[in-house]
């Protein structure tokens, strides 16, 4: 199902609350594609709502620019079969205590986080991984690709990387692996998305 309006999401997700107690959404798709803006106007949506919300952010679980190699893709990056694992602990009703990854230094940070799913209310699982990963789209009530114009995203990639501090040489090269480990990689999990949302 293809969708370009927020409240449809919502919708579905309301739609979702009135037969369970909790609602776990998915939203993936490639880097700089809009999933936290879309996860921050569900959120806020639910929150006026006073219903409980909780996102977890895939982010937390990438790994740290100095212990990646050039064989890696994006799920060796992101540490896809730790986030499986843990994802099984959380559904037990464990908490997790992770270092954050900070996205400016592309490192591990000191500062621990705990994690422990929420027993009511809406779930978001943020991350471009998300629907690469079979447990967590097996856990999913609702499974969101977020779609993009190439040209768009790849403005905003060279943003967020200039940001970052990289040179335009460094940002260009950057782009062009990424074709190849990541975007391609990414574009195939659509096929595990129940709604493809347009930018």
């Amino acid at each position: 199902m293809e969708i370009s309006e927020t409240n449809l999401i919502i919708n579905h997700i309301e739609n979702c609350l009135v037969n369970r107690d909790m609602t776990i959404v998915l939203i993936a798709g490639n880097s700089r594609a809009g999933k936290s803006t879309l996860s921050n106007e569900i959120l806020d949506y639910f929150n006026e709502k006073n219903i409980y919300t909780q996102r977890i952010e895939l982010d937390n679980w990438i790994i740290s620019v100095d212990q990646r190699t050039e064989k890696m893709n994006v799920f060796d990056r992101f540490n896809a079969s730790k986030i499986e694992e843990d994802f099984k602990v959380l559904t037990r009703g464990s908490t997790l205590q992770l270092d954050a990854y900070e996205a400016k230094s592309r490192g591990r940070t000191r500062i621990q986080k705990s994690i422990s799913l929420i027993k009511k209310g809406v779930v978001i699982v943020e991350g471009v991984i998300a629907l690469g990963l079979s447990s967590l789209v097996s856990y999913a009530d609702i499974r969101i690709y977020v779609d993009i114009d190439e040209s768009i995203r790849k403005e905003r990639f060279i943003e967020f990387y200039t940001n970052k501090g990289l040179a335009i040489n460094e940002i260009e090269n950057t782009y062009l692996n990424r074709l190849e480990d990541e975007f391609k990689l990414i574009d195939s999990t659509k096929a595990n998305a129940n709604i493809i949302y347009k930018r």
